[in-house]
């Protein structure tokens, strides 16, 4: 995204911040239900921790820059 871009969508977001939610407190007005989900698990139940998938160190960069965008 070019800067100017990047001040555009800065000014429209500040014009119209009362259209957009910033968390999910603002949006009083929907159920909770909706946007909750709960994984119900048996007692007996052995959690699994896998191994992260091996990557090539420039994937992995790239990776990190889409995971902090």
């Amino acid at each position: 995204m070019r800067p100017d871009e990047k001040i555009e969508m800065v000014v429209q977001l500040k014009e119209f911040k009362d259209v957009f939610t910033w968390s999910y407190k603002d949006m009083k007005w929907m159920d909770l239900k909706f946007y909750q989900h709960q994984i119900h698990l048996s007692k007996d139940v052995k959690l699994v921790a896998q191994r992260h998938y091996r990557m090539k160190p420039k994937y992995a960069i790239k990776v990190k820059e889409e995971i902090d965008k």
